[in-house]
This record gives C-alpha cells, structure tokens and sequence, in this order.
C-alpha cells in the first residue's frame, strides 16, 4: 500500500500506520503535525486516510485520532480517502473470505488502488498548488542544469 503511495502522490507526506498505532507513534504523528503547520505557517492541515473497509479498519483512524487530538496545539482536518462505502460497488471487489461485507485495500489492483488514490488527492488539494510545485521543480532543475558543466570545468582543474 506504502509504494502506491509514492508512486501515485509523490509530493504526498506518508505516516503508515499499518494497523493500531502506538502510543508513542501517535505522539510523534502529532508533533509532526505541529512541526508542519508551523513549517507552512498556518496553511491548512488536511490528513487523509486510506484503509480496509471493514470494522478494524474504520476503528484504526477513530482510536488514533482521539489521541493525537489531544497531544496535538493545531487543528487539522480528516477525511477518511477509502475504502470507504460504494467504493467496493465501484471497483467490484469481493469480499474477504472469513469476513462478509469486508474489503481489504489488497482487493484493488494497482490501476483501481491509483483511480481511488488520485481522485480523492485531486478533490482535496487545488491543481493551482501542485502547479506550482511543478514550476519550482522545472526552475530548480533548469538552474541545476547549468551550474553543472561549471561544476564539471572546476573538477576538470584539479
């Protein structure tokens, strides 16, 4: 689940929870949240969460949440990403085999798991931000392009 992540949100910061999270990880889940709010001075908090869509996995975000509500000074807001209600209709998953009317995020093939993952991205975060991340990328790489011949001649020398 952790590589769909990077491959389709690159510019997304991950925190995998991989089950009950401890106590020590929310706590550190929450600092972070502090640490980037004050990083993006004030800019909105959005977390989303991805996860089966079965009992464990809607109990996992409300018993983390509870805690890193508390030890955490900024607001943020939660939007549980899927799986999620319709979506098991959506992509014709099939239910788990022990438990009925439970669907396992494993159930998605690697195109479904990336339709569920771009679109809930696309509906929470403006294209205009990641239009500029794309910007600062091409200026960044346009810059470093020609500073490394320079690099190159100066090596050449010694």
């Amino acid at each position: 689940m952790k590589g769909q992540f990077e491959y389709f949100a690159p510019n997304i910061s991950l925190v995998p929870f991989k089950g009950d999270a401890s106590i020590e990880y929310k706590w550190r889940v929450a600092k972070r949240l502090e640490q980037m709010a004050e990083r993006y001075s004030g800019k909105p908090i959005k977390i989303l969460y991805f996860g089966d869509l079965d009992q464990k996995g809607l109990e996992i975000p409300k018993n983390a949440l509870r805690d890193i509500k508390n030890w955490c000074s900024v607001s943020f807001d939660f939007i549980r990403g899927g799986l999620n209600l319709g979506d098991e209709v959506k992509f014709n998953l099939g239910t788990s085999i022990d438990k009925i009317s439970s669907y396992q995020w494993e159930s998605l093939s690697h195109e479904q798991a990336g339709e569920l993952i771009t679109s809930v991205i696309n509906g929470v975060v403006s294209q205009g931000v990641f239009s500029e991340i794309e910007s600062q990328e091409r200026e960044a790489t346009t810059k470093f392009k020609k500073i490394i011949p320079k690099i190159l001649e100066m090596l050449k020398k010694f």
